[in-house]
């Protein structure tokens, strides 16, 4: 029976397990990140090491573009200049004075200048060199036409004159300005009078020429000698030489 008290000896019931409380949370403090350490050489109006970087990289393109353009224009100014001083055309230029040659090679030669862009100061430098190429040494060259050289060559002018077209004097006077030369057409003038020179009692060949003399010039020391050598007087053993070798030939 169920009365006021109970007289159960049985232990009581356990009671229910209270529900489990959790502890509150503890937030971890903060920790501030390390600052960036800003390099030395870092210029003051860049914010970063990779700004920087962007404006070194534009200004070297920007120095390129203005090389590029101060290259151009030097170039069309070294162009301008040059065609400043250019001549028209070719037969513009004046051939230095006392200066003689071939109009067909005066012509060539002024041709070529102009295509070079020659100013006329240049092309009298070019013109001056051909002219000491072209020097000749007058009595060296009529000596070796012997000691009659004036009445050969007053023989041989008359023909000259008369055979040789006008429009080829000029060339043909350049040729005779050599004794090699003026023995080709005195030898063309013999040929053309059937081998007999004009007025042969006053007009005597060069003087014979031999072996021992030719040994004798090859020994002169404007020859021999390697310190003493004479351009004129080698030029007149080779021309020697040359007659002796026609002389053996006959």
């Amino acid at each position: 029976m169920t009365g006021l008290v109970s007289l159960d000896t049985a232990a009581p019931a356990a009671d229910a397990a209270a529900p489990a409380v959790a502890a509150p949370a503890v937030a971890a403090p903060a920790v501030a990140a390390p600052a960036a350490v800003r390099p030395e050489w870092l210029a003051e109006k860049f914010a970063s090491v990779e700004d920087q970087a962007k404006a070194y990289v534009e200004a070297q393109k920007l120095i390129g573009r203005r090389d590029d353009e101060t290259r151009a224009a030097l170039r069309l100014e070294i162009e301008a200049e040059a065609k400043a001083g250019l001549p028209a055309d070719a037969t513009a230029y004046v051939m230095p004075e006392g200066l003689a040659a071939p109009d067909v090679l005066a012509d060539a030669f002024k041709s070529k200048a102009h295509d070079l862009g020659m100013t006329q100061a240049q092309f009298d430098g070019m013109a001056a060199l051909y002219a000491e190429t072209q020097a000749v040494d007058v009595t060296a060259e009529k000596a070796l036409l012997g000691v009659n050289a004036d009445a050969r060559i007053a023989a041989l002018k008359p023909w000259a004159v008369k055979h040789i077209p006008a429009a080829l004097h000029e060339q043909a006077a350049q040729m005779m300005r050599r004794a090699e030369g003026f023995e080709v057409f005195e030898a063309l003038m013999r040929a053309s009078m059937g081998g007999v020179m004009p007025n042969p009692e006053a007009v005597e060949t060069a003087p014979r020429v031999t072996q021992d003399g030719y040994n004798a010039m090859l020994s002169d020391p404007r020859y021999a000698d390697p310190n003493k050598r004479d351009p004129e007087y080698m030029r007149q053993v080779n021309a020697y030489a040359v007659r002796l070798a026609q002389a053996s030939a006959r």
